[in-house]
């Protein structure tokens, strides 16, 4: 049976998508999967004690999703070279109830763990695109959810009095966050996906240790209670925007700042970016301190804004640890 994956042995294969690794396999080797620029998943086994730094060389890093299992080597490695992961799910802890052919929902848990990745999809191959009201309301246990993409629709008070969620990672295909979805966590921070548009009624409130929520101006209206006791919340907004406007009109400490998407981003690692350009036109701009997929932003590219005519103003957050090389070289208006 195979053990290793030799040096560039799968080195250009422009066609492969997706890759499930044998029990045995133990190495990487040096280029193994480089140059497949199709590649999107590739399962690897808690038997792997070595992958080569450079086993997905030209890849990019953000089109390849490792599959791993919870505290096996390669998680502990896609987390050190800033690669995306999942962790393979226990199903039989899950209850779905389908939806259609394709499609069901998460409706129950009966599992004991408290860092949680949730199925993308039941034993029967349909893709879950929603979790159910209440699902995990009440939940001591869990400490960290990390809900994958596909998923639509967070139900009504799924989270509700889980006192000790303090990790909430929500997927960029969200669309729908249900009435007191968040309500009584331990979350110090949340970013609500650009798809969302509305926040019901208290689907985010009663989190007293919550210090950050970035609100993009995807979210037009926000319905009363939310952010209600959460005494040391800051709000993250855009200029302008609905959220900005209700955190002023409710008393909420807030920051508003240019659009997040109208910059762009190069992944420094798995949760930290750095701005590597700006497509906006507005010559009084302030920088994001989170992109739109929810990572911080700590840097500041190499020519990120190089001769760019319009900007008169940036205001640079603290978050913000390096400028590189030429970032506002040549912005003769600034």
């Amino acid at each position: 049976s195979v053990t290793v994956i030799g040096r560039g042995a799968f080195s250009g294969c422009s066609n492969l998508k997706t890759v499930k690794l044998s029990k045995n396999v133990q190495r990487l080797d040096a280029r193994a999967f480089a140059s497949c620029n199709k590649l999107s998943e590739l399962e690897i086994p808690k038997s792997v004690t070595y992958i080569d730094d450079t086993a997905f060389l030209y890849l990019n890093y953000g089109s390849l999703t490792l599959r791993c299992d919870a505290g096996s080597y390669a998680e502990t490695w896609a987390k050190e070279h800033g690669f995306k992961y999942v962790i393979n799910v226990n199903l039989s802890d899950y209850v779905f109830k389908t939806l259609d052919d394709t499609t069901c929902a998460l409706v129950g848990y009966t599992g004991s763990d408290a860092e949680l990745t949730l199925p993308t999809r039941d034993a029967d191959g349909r893709q879950v695109i929603a979790i159910g009201e209440s699902v995990f309301a009440g939940n001591l246990t869990i400490t960290s959810v990390t809900i994958p993409e596909g998923m639509t629709t967070i139900g009504g008070e799924t989270f509700k009095n889980c006192a000790n969620l303090a990790e909430l990672n929500l997927p960029d295909s969200l669309t729908t966050l249900g009435k007191n979805a968040v309500w009584g966590t331990a979350l110090t921070r949340i970013v609500i996906p650009s798809g969302v548009t509305v926040l019901p009624e208290s689907a985010i409130a009663h989190c007293a240790n919550l210090t950050y929520a970035y609100v993009g101006s995807n979210v037009t209206t926000i319905a009363d209670g939310n952010f209600t006791d959460c005494p040391n919340i800051v709000l993250y907004c855009v200029k302008g925007s609905a959220a900005e406007a209700y955190a002023k009109a409710h008393g909420i400490a807030c920051v508003a700042q240019t659009d997040a998407s109208l910059f762009t981003y190069s992944d420094l690692s798995s949760d930290t970016c750095s701005i590597t350009g700006y497509t906006g036109t507005e010559g009084d701009i302030s920088l994001p301190t989170t992109s739109p997929d929810g990572k911080r932003v700590i840097g500041i590219g190499w020519n990120a804004f190089y001769g760019n005519q319009t900007l008169t103003s940036v205001e640079i957050p603290g978050s913000i640890e390096q400028i590189e090389a030429y970032a506002f070289a040549n912005c003769p208006n600034l």
